[in-house]
Protein backbone atom coordinates (compact mmCIF):
# COMPACT_ATOMS: atom_id res chain seq x y z
CA UNK A 1 0.00 0.00 0.00
CA UNK A 2 2.93 2.39 1.00
CA UNK A 3 4.59 1.91 -2.21
CA UNK A 4 1.45 2.53 -4.43
CA UNK A 5 0.77 5.51 -2.23
CA UNK A 6 4.75 6.68 -3.36
CA UNK A 7 4.03 6.24 -6.80
CA UNK A 8 1.06 8.62 -6.68
CA UNK A 9 3.04 11.07 -4.85
CA UNK A 10 5.66 11.19 -7.50
CA UNK A 11 3.41 11.08 -10.39
CA UNK A 12 1.68 14.29 -8.60
CA UNK A 13 5.21 15.77 -8.32
CA UNK A 14 5.87 15.09 -11.57
CA UNK A 15 3.00 17.22 -13.04
CA UNK A 16 3.71 19.74 -10.23
CA UNK A 17 7.12 19.69 -12.12
CA UNK A 18 6.02 20.67 -15.45
CA UNK A 19 3.84 23.33 -14.35
CA UNK A 20 7.15 25.33 -12.75
CA UNK A 21 6.11 24.31 -9.06
CA UNK A 22 9.37 22.98 -8.03
CA UNK A 23 8.98 23.52 -4.49
CA UNK A 24 5.74 21.46 -4.35
CA UNK A 25 7.02 18.63 -6.49
CA UNK A 26 9.97 18.59 -3.65
CA UNK A 27 7.51 18.08 -0.82
CA UNK A 28 5.56 15.09 -3.09
CA UNK A 29 8.99 13.67 -3.37
CA UNK A 30 10.10 13.77 0.35
CA UNK A 31 6.58 12.38 1.07
CA UNK A 32 7.33 9.67 -1.00
CA UNK A 33 10.70 9.00 0.41
CA UNK A 34 8.66 9.05 4.10
CA UNK A 35 6.94 6.16 2.73
CA UNK A 36 8.81 4.21 0.56
CA UNK A 37 12.68 5.30 1.47
CA UNK A 38 14.57 3.54 -1.38
CA UNK A 39 11.58 4.91 -4.49
CA UNK A 40 14.12 5.54 -6.94
CA UNK A 41 11.84 8.50 -9.10
CA UNK A 42 11.78 10.22 -5.81
CA UNK A 43 15.37 10.12 -5.15
CA UNK A 44 16.49 10.81 -8.47
CA UNK A 45 13.99 13.39 -9.22
CA UNK A 46 15.01 15.23 -5.64
CA UNK A 47 18.68 14.57 -6.22
CA UNK A 48 18.17 16.67 -9.07
CA UNK A 49 15.95 19.58 -7.99
CA UNK A 50 18.07 19.89 -5.04
CA UNK A 51 21.09 20.16 -7.84
CA UNK A 52 19.98 22.23 -9.31
CA UNK A 53 18.83 24.59 -6.99
CA UNK A 54 22.67 24.79 -5.22
CA UNK A 55 22.73 22.30 -3.09
CA UNK A 56 25.15 20.06 -4.36
CA UNK A 57 26.00 17.61 -1.49
CA UNK A 58 22.37 16.42 -0.91
CA UNK A 59 21.85 15.92 -4.75
CA UNK A 60 24.29 14.13 -4.89
CA UNK A 61 23.74 12.10 -2.04
CA UNK A 62 20.32 11.45 -3.27
CA UNK A 63 21.43 10.25 -6.52
CA UNK A 64 24.05 8.04 -4.95
CA UNK A 65 21.54 6.40 -2.82
CA UNK A 66 19.43 5.26 -6.36
CA UNK A 67 22.69 4.57 -8.05
CA UNK A 68 24.22 1.09 -7.78
CA UNK A 69 27.23 1.93 -9.79
CA UNK A 70 30.73 1.36 -9.08
CA UNK A 71 31.41 5.41 -10.79
CA UNK A 72 29.11 7.20 -8.15
CA UNK A 73 28.63 10.36 -10.04
CA UNK A 74 27.69 8.66 -13.18
CA UNK A 75 24.10 9.08 -12.80
CA UNK A 76 24.73 12.75 -11.90
CA UNK A 77 26.28 13.44 -15.22
CA UNK A 78 23.41 11.76 -17.30
CA UNK A 79 21.24 14.07 -15.63
CA UNK A 80 22.86 17.12 -14.98
CA UNK A 81 25.46 17.10 -18.34
CA UNK A 82 24.90 21.22 -18.86
CA UNK A 83 25.51 21.92 -14.55
CA UNK A 84 28.84 19.91 -14.26
CA UNK A 85 32.08 19.57 -15.83
CA UNK A 86 34.94 17.05 -14.85
CA UNK A 87 36.53 19.95 -12.22
CA UNK A 88 33.66 20.45 -10.31
CA UNK A 89 32.97 16.36 -9.96
CA UNK A 90 36.46 16.80 -8.96
CA UNK A 91 35.70 19.49 -6.25
CA UNK A 92 32.51 17.31 -5.03
CA UNK A 93 34.41 14.39 -5.02
CA UNK A 94 37.29 15.75 -3.01
CA UNK A 95 34.51 17.53 -0.32
CA UNK A 96 32.27 13.99 0.00
CA UNK A 97 35.25 11.63 0.90
CA UNK A 98 36.69 14.01 3.34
Amino acid sequence: MANARARQLVSAGIELQRRQRTAEAEACYRQALGLDPECFDALQLLGVIRFRAGDLLTGITLLERESNTSDKFSMLRQLCPSFIDQSSLQFVSNVTDS
